[in-house]
């Protein structure tokens, strides 16, 4: 009688993001412009005769009024498990915005697909001030922490959206039923993980994992989808774990 053997024991031991990005290494604090303003007076002609005489001129630079707080909509085009969209954008974004007074992360949420795959992520984000220099403050860093192509930020009162993002995705799938019962006995997906992790370092990290109910996958974001691939080929094509594997780009 034949078997459905499935993909079950193909198990990666948490936690998928152990260490920090390493293709992009940057201070998020460091890297937010200063929001200093001088707000000082001016006037022409103290100390001389025009002073002197009363015709003083004096300009005002006068602070804007702030405006309204606001809740944007930040969709991620990213597979995140809910954990690592935490860990990876939520957790230091909040931090940043805090720090800085410009608001804060107040909420999120995963889109998954029929067979439940995680699609995107979205982050809300309340500003506190949304001005246009602000709201490009909070692009910049998003870029800053490895966001990929494809992302978007969406206004309340807005339908049009702005995209953004700087890094290419490569889906992974390991195939879980169609190999030899002896592979799946044999093979470790977690060694599968830790040897991507090593052959793309400096061009990449996986940020998360999905495990279906025929394959699982790993998630690769770095600056290009084709130094990547080229980076775990020869590995892909000799591992046996990796047999019948397909590859996606996803960003």
């Amino acid at each position: 009688m034949n078997t459905v053997k499935t993909s079950a024991r193909l198990r990666i031991d948490p936690p998928v993001h152990a260490t920090p990005i390493v293709f992009e290494t940057c201070n998020l604090t460091r890297d937010i412009p200063p929001r200093t303003h001088a707000f000082n007076s001016y006037v022409p002609g103290q100390g001389t005769d025009d002073y002197a005489r009363g015709n003083e001129m004096q300009t005002d630079v006068l602070k804007p009024e702030p405006l309204e707080p606001e809740v944007l909509v930040v969709t991620l085009n990213a597979r995140l498990q809910p954990v690592h969209r935490g860990e990876l954008f939520e957790d230091p974004l909040d931090e940043v915005l805090r720090n800085h007074g410009l608001g804060e992360v107040c909420g999120g949420g995963t889109g998954t697909t029929e067979e439940g795959e995680v699609a995107y992520c979205d982050i809300e984000v309340l500003l506190s001030n949304p001005t246009l220099e602000n709201i490009e403050l909070l692009i910049g860093v998003l870029n800053s922490m490895g966001t990929p192509k494809g992302s978007t930020l969406r206004r309340d009162r807005d339908e049009e959206v702005t995209r953004f993002g700087n890094l290419e995705g490569l889906g992974l799938y390991l195939n879980g039923t169609d190999l030899a019962d002896e592979v799946y006995e044999q093979c470790e997906p977690t060694f599968v993980h830790n040897e991507i992790t090593r052959l793309i370092e400096g061009n990449g990290e996986i940020y998360s994992y999905w495990q279906g109910p025929s394959d699982t996958a790993l998630y690769l974001y770095g600056p290009s989808f084709e130094v990547m691939k080229e980076k775990i080929s020869a590995f892909l094509n000799t591992y046996p774990l990796c047999q019948k594997c397909r590859l996606e780009q996803i960003a």
